[in-house]
């Protein structure tokens, strides 16, 4: 299996011919860190998208790569009118009607399924929030268009099994103990888990390892994705913590844009 960052909460997942994605964005502005240079074009093959939930950063370029892949999306009922309003055929797209709603398919002869779990969105905080309108200024007030044509819609995470790896992937880290308690009654193999939206976010991400107890952890979306909306997030703390308190947890930090493999 194969395994590329994409930015933000993006992931490329391969397995020989069999491709899939999450909340893939790979638009940058010109001062975006890391810079990320993905073709849209290299995504012809993907035939599933699966998305946690409806902002600018997680769905923006999906209109382009269906276009181009024909692939089917999977995301909750306002992500989808947001989809349709941008181009999106209704029969590219499966709206999750309830929580634990499955979905198998087999593809290049390999078998895979992927369970939509119910989740919310972190919840910014005061600080994150001020921080945030400091960097922006006036600017902040042009983007407002923008961000409002992108609502949240029902938080899913997912939890995707293919190659006999079981990944559960989050695109915001706003699940509470109660709710990360349904994937964690099987172990995950790898957990892939944004580090963005609070100023706690590594404490915050530390509780899901202590609740999920993955074998993998592979921190995203605490790049610089979109300044100055956005910013770069310290994630060392996080991985202090794992190698302190989690050492049965392997932490592992990658370079967005370059293909792995994951054993």
């Amino acid at each position: 299996m194969k395994l590329t960052w994409l930015g933000t909460a993006g992931f490329l997942i391969q397995v020989g011919k069999t491709a899939i994605l999450t909340d893939p964005f790979v638009s940058r502005n010109a001062d975006a860190s890391p810079a990320v240079s993905i073709d849209i074009n290299s995504f012809k093959t993907v035939d599933r998208i699966f998305l946690s939930h409806g902002h600018f950063d997680h769905i923006f370029d999906v209109p382009q790569i269906v276009a181009r892949s024909k692939a089917r999306v999977y995301c909750s009922s306002v992500t989808a009118r947001t989809l349709e309003r941008c181009g999106i055929p209704m029969a590219h797209i499966e709206v999750i009607q309830h929580n634990g709603q499955e979905t198998n398919w087999k593809t290049n002869g390999i078998h895979c399924s992927a369970r939509a779990i119910y989740s919310r969105h972190v919840r910014f905080d005061l600080p994150f929030m001020i921080s945030t309108v400091s960097r922006c200024g006036l600017g902040l007030f042009k983007l407002i268009p923008e961000l409002l044509f992108y609502p949240c819609g029902q938080v899913l995470a997912w939890e995707i099994s293919i190659e006999n790896k079981r990944i559960l992937f989050f695109g915001t880290a706003g699940s509470g103990t109660n709710e990360l308690e349904v994937p964690a009654r099987e172990p995950a193999d790898i957990l892939l888990i944004p580090l963005h939206g609070h100023s706690n976010i590594c404490d915050i991400g530390l509780e899901y390892i202590r609740v999920l107890r993955p074998e993998q952890v592979i921190p995203c979306h605490y790049d610089d994705f979109f300044p100055p909306l956005s910013h770069m997030v310290d994630i060392s703390p996080f991985l202090q913590g794992i190698r302190e308190m989690y050492p049965d947890t392997t932490a592992r930090v990658v370079s967005p844009g370059e293909p792995f493999l994951l054993k």
